[in-house]
């Protein structure tokens, strides 16, 4: 299964601030788009795409990526507000999915987007209720996932979970998450 999904094109929603989450997307994909809720997100990748003063450089990290890979990277596409978040209540300041019908919603704005069996990537913290230590988020378990996914249509093709040690769990300010999980749906 590994490599098996390819296409014209990656969206990667939620995005913040950072490329390294599609960088090996970019060889099996003709072309990227990068989407995020905070503007401020957007206007960062948007100054590095255009070369126009980022705080951060990911030259280096796409050179390095692409050695060892044995390629030649390009990004066509620009920063742009997501579809999925457009019909969304919130403000800036609060969490994407503050509860679980918000998460399910845009679970359904996300199966939209795709082709028709096309394919939901997922990647989100488990048991986790805050970040940065003060954003709250949505706390997600393995079931919920699982039913939110049947909920909105799609089929489960695999789910991996990596839980923390427990001696990990609430140890800094920043994240209470117990783990993460990876989702591979279609459509």
């Amino acid at each position: 299964m590994v490599g098996d999904i390819r296409g014209d094109l990656l969206i990667d929603v939620g995005s913040g601030p950072s490329l390294y989450q599609v960088l090996s997307g970019c060889e099996v994909f003709s072309k990227v788009l990068l989407t995020d809720f905070l503007e401020v997100n957007r206007q960062e990748l948007k100054s590095w795409l255009q070369g126009e003063g980022a705080n951060f450089d990911w030259t280096p990290f796409i050179k390095y990526v692409c050695e060892l890979e044995g390629r030649r990277w390009s990004l066509t596409s620009s920063p742009s507000m997501c579809i999925v978040l457009s019909r969304w209540p919130q403000t800036p300041s609060q969490s994407a999915s503050p509860d679980v019908d918000t998460f399910n919603k845009a679970l359904g704005y996300i199966s939209k987007l795709l082709r028709p069996r096309g394919h939901l990537l997922l990647i989100g913290a488990l048991q986790q209720s805050f970040y940065s230590g003060k954003i709250p988020v949505l706390l997600l378990n393995e079931s919920q996932i699982c039913a939110s996914l049947q909920e909105q249509g799609f089929t489960l093709i695999r789910l991996e979970v990596h839980t923390l040690p427990r001696y990990m769990w609430g140890t800094d300010d920043i994240s209470d998450g117990r783990g993460c999980f990876f989702v591979k749906a279609k459509d």
